[in-house]
């Protein structure tokens, strides 16, 4: 058990508060979604951030987290991304999804760990659809 536990600590050390911080995409309710401009791997993080003090703030981190879900399945990349991960946080009071759409691996990540980002544009593109995307149901 200690050794799982030494293994848990050691993934949170390699991430940090500021792969949580990004282009807002929405801020309502208790609930902030990003794209994160620091993102930990992909072109794509969105974070989905809500305040654990809340008393809704699992049941609206649930819903989102469906939202944005059925975003990346049915819009994103005209619906030709069929698999994401989904990577959860307890950060300063905080609970966190990040949600990452899963494609093949860059060799420049795997290889020398170069991440490959997308630009502040296309992510402020992206935010408009996905905004609208979140607030038509």
């Amino acid at each position: 058990m200690a050794l799982f536990l030494h293994f848990i600590v050691a993934l949170y050390t390699q991430v940090h508060a500021d792969n949580f911080t990004g282009i807002s995409v929405l801020s309502q309710d208790n609930v902030e979604i990003n794209f994160s401009t620091m993102p930990v791997m992909g072109f794509l993080e969105i974070n989905i951030i809500v305040d654990a003090k809340e008393s809704t703030a699992i049941n609206s981190l649930a819903d989102y987290v469906q939202k944005t879900v059925s975003y990346v399945l049915k819009d994103y990349h005209h619906g030709r991304c069929d698999s994401y991960n989904l990577f959860f946080f307890e950060e300063a009071g905080k609970y966190i999804v990040k949600l990452t759409p899963r494609f093949i691996v860059s060799p420049y990540y795997v290889g020398y760990k170069i991440a490959q980002n997308f630009s502040e544009e296309h992510l402020l593109a992206l935010r408009e659809e996905f905004r609208e995307s979140l607030l038509d149901e």
